[in-house]
């Protein structure tokens, strides 16, 4: 009953709400403001007010957010705790015709919780059918996933913590503009392909990468606003909430000075690269006992991501305007592309080797993370359940590495062999003891008669090496389980 009443006020609202923005291929509308059907302050649906029906609710695979009252210039906002929480539309096409534009109010508090990446996705179709789309915040930049590759690309400057209306424009077949609070800010180009009809995934890409922070409202259409369109509904955002606009610096796009800028950028970075090495070399060899190489190892991380990473994410954005807005040659291309390869696997290397993630909760992130991305594109159902409480217990490098192989190889061994298309991962922590269970509904088979390959011997030896124990049960035509006991000890709580 509350529902229909909710749906016959969204009618009779509807008369006054579509004489504020542009209507034509208008494919959802979502407010805070209105529509919204919540039990307490938890958000059971979020409907769509343009009409087309693409209502959105709580995900099978996650929690729902909650509705914040008089947040946002006396408005309320939905808010997500950067964790578990998501929303999910009705299956519909986006950039119908290779054509569209996403407004979004929103902000991010902090770096995400679910992912070791920080990244806190605003709205995405990730994890959908075939060509997909991702946007994203961290470390203050915008970020824009195409569907093509496993990254995404920086694209625009926005704030921590400070409302922004985003604006994407897909104005061509290969070619984006990106509006902050109503100003231009860049063109950029994606592949020329064709998103296919997912499910629209609200704070988050599906599974992970939740946002830490508010939505206000979303307004996506099937077709390329005008300049005069985009002001329109830019204004009617900015009036309704209040959000300042920029104060806008303006720069040359001459090629000559762009040129210098990028010359003299990557002439510093090599010299801070040289002075560095040489001086991490140095003070590594004069380290004489393990507690000082830990200290040094994790401020070597920090100083390598201060000093180089924002020099590389740097790069990588002036080359892409150069890519755009200057018809710049190939080398400049495989500068944007090389830079974003290299900030990718800085990152990697750092977390290998720092002493900042060395807790189990750490690693149940990056094995969320590993999970995904392995069985991503498979044919297998999946499910994980990680534990929630109980997780603070600090690991040696040696414990991280070998846990994290041996999940690698027994999830190699399932999608190698087992033909299984169920399959459960599960964790948990029993009496200072982390269990690790990991059930496929495959072709099993005889653990007596198995030969060394299919990975067992190394994951009995990696499981030896920390002192822990396995169970291996399976049945020819039943399934496999493979049950792992790894001691903890050195809680931080």
């Amino acid at each position: 009953m509350k529902k229909i009443y909710t749906i016959i006020i969204l009618l009779l609202k509807s008369f006054t709400l579509f004489s504020q923005i542009p209507t034509d291929s208008l494919v959802l509308w979502l407010r805070a403001d209105t529509g919204v059907i919540t039990k307490g302050n938890t958000v059971e649906q979020w409907l769509d007010i343009c009409g087309r029906n693409h209502h959105a609710s709580k995900s099978s695979s996650l929690n729902a957010p909650l509705l914040i009252k008089n947040e946002l210039n006396n408005l309320p906002v939905i808010r997500f705790n950067g964790l578990n929480q998501t929303l999910e539309t009705n299956p519909f096409q986006t950039f119908t015709n290779k054509r569209g534009t996403i407004i979004v109010v929103a902000k991010y508090f902090s770096p995400s919780k679910s992912n070791s990446s920080g990244a806190n996705t605003f709205i995405s179709t990730y994890f959908g059918n075939q060509i997909t789309w991702q946007t994203c915040a961290v470390n203050n930049l915008f970020i824009y996933y195409d569907g093509v590759g496993s990254t995404g690309a920086p694209i625009s400057e926005i704030t921590e913590n400070d409302w922004e209306v985003l604006t994407l424009l897909r104005f061509n077949d290969s070619s984006c503009q990106f509006f902050r609070k109503g100003e231009p800010r860049v063109n950029f180009t994606i592949n020329n392909n064709q998103p296919t009809i997912n499910k629209l995934k609200i704070g988050s890409n599906g599974k992970l990468e939740v946002l830490n922070g508010d939505i206000a409202e979303i307004i996506i259409y099937n077709k390329a606003l005008s300049n005069n369109e985009i002001k329109v509904v830019n204004d009617y955002l900015l009036n309704k909430y209040q959000i300042k606009k920029p104060i806008i610096v303006l720069t040359s796009n001459k090629w000559y000075y762009v040129t210098i800028g990028l010359t003299t950028i990557l002439i510093i970075l090599l010299i801070i690269k040289y002075i560095t090495n040489k001086k991490y070399k140095r003070k590594i060899e004069k380290l004489k006992t393990e507690n000082e190489l830990n200290i040094e190892r994790q401020r070597i991380s920090r100083e390598m991501h201060d000093d180089i990473g924002a020099g590389l994410t740097q790069i990588s954005l002036i080359s892409e305007s150069i890519k755009n807005k200057i018809n710049a040659n190939e080398e400049a291309i495989a500068i944007a592309n090389t830079s974003r390869q290299l900030v990718k696997s800085m990152n990697e290397i750092i977390w290998s080797i720092s002493n900042e993630y060395n807790t189990l909760q750490d690693l149940l992130i990056y094995l969320r993370e590993q999970i995904n991305s392995l069985l991503e594109f498979s044919n297998i159902n999946y499910t994980i359940i990680f534990p929630e409480n109980n997780i603070h217990f600090k690991l040696t490098s040696h414990q991280k590495r070998n846990i994290i192989l041996i999940v690698r190889e027994s999830m190699n061994n399932v999608l190698k062999y087992s033909q299984a298309t169920e399959l459960k991962i599960q964790i948990k922590v029993e009496e200072n003891t982390l269990n690790i269970t990991i059930k496929d509904n495959g072709i099993g088979f005889d653990p007596a008669a198995i030969k060394k390959g299919n990975g067992i011997k190394n994951i009995k030896f990696r499981i030896k090496e920390i002192n822990g124990s396995c169970k291996i049960d399976s049945i020819v035509g039943d399934g496999t389980q493979f049950i792992y006991y790894i001691p903890l000890t050195n809680s931080t709580t």
